[in-house]
Parts: C-alpha cells; sequence; structure tokens
C-alpha cells in the first residue's frame, strides 16, 4: 500500500517551460507521469489494491453487489472532468487505465508570484515554495 500513496519520491520528471513573459499565459507542462515504468507499476498495485478493498467482506456494506470492480473502473474512466484520449482497452489493462486518468486537474505547484517572488522580467527576487524539489501533499 506504501507504494501507492501520494509521495514525493516518483521517478517519472516531467517539465515546465514559459511560453513568453507573460504572466496571464498558461505555461508548456509535459507531466511524463509514468516515464519511469516503476511510477507506471506502483499505480498498477495501488488499483489492485483499491480492488482488493472494495471486494473485501469488511467493504460489503458500502458497495452494490451488481456493481463490480471492472463496472466502477468503467465510470471512473469516463468522469466528465477526464478529456484525455480514450483507448478500448482502459478496463482489461490496469496500465492503460493508469496512463488514460492519471491527471492534474488542480493547480499547478510552485507558481511563483509576480513582483514578490520574481519580478516583471522574471528575475529572483525572494524564494517561496516554488523553489522546492519535493512539495508535501495538499491532498490526501
Amino acid at each position: 500500500m506504501d507504494s501507492f500513496l501520494k509521495k514525493p519520491d516518483h521517478l517519472s520528471k516531467g517539465h515546465l517551460h514559459l511560453k513568453n513573459k507573460n504572466h496571464n499565459d498558461n505555461p508548456s507542462v509535459t507531466f511524463n507521469y509514468f516515464d519511469d515504468p516503476q511510477d507506471l507499476q506502483r499505480c498498477v498495485e495501488g488499483l489492485k489494491f483499491i480492488g482488493s478493498v472494495i471486494e473485501s467482506k469488511s467493504f460489503s456494506a458500502f458497495r452494490y453487489d451488481y456493481v463490480s470492480l471492472h463496472l466502477l473502473l468503467n465510470i471512473t474512466e469516463n468522469a466528465p472532468v477526464n478529456f484525455l484520449p480514450r483507448h478500448t482497452n482502459v478496463t482489461t489493462s490496469l496500465e492503460q487505465f493508469c496512463k488514460d486518468i492519471v491527471m492534474t486537474i488542480c493547480h499547478y505547484h510552485g507558481g511563483c508570484q509576480l513582483r514578490r517572488v520574481v519580478d516583471s522580467d522574471y528575475r529572483l527576487l525572494g524564494v517561496d515554495g516554488s523553489t522546492f524539489h519535493a512539495f508535501p501533499r495538499a491532498n490526501p
């Protein structure tokens, strides 16, 4: 279970590039969530663990017998917040499921405040959390 929790020790690395100096424009972000195969394996292990919890006797009072894990995965994959490209084998391959559903739907960490951390030319004025290499998790 420990390998599935949100942890700052993921192995895959993405990158962020500013498109221009306009602070109102979104940066170009490439997440590369599963660039390292070990991160994908951790996701699959986590899904298997969640499946075992959902199908456990202890959890039986909180589920409908006619709703299978496969159906729950389909419901999750089709959530209206997920606009990533879909694959037909998404619920038959946990690897593909991870690739298709893992996304960032909140905000990026490390947004420097203009004129507090960086000046209008994006030169560093001070230090804040945007310069940290690892962040404590905001969501459990």
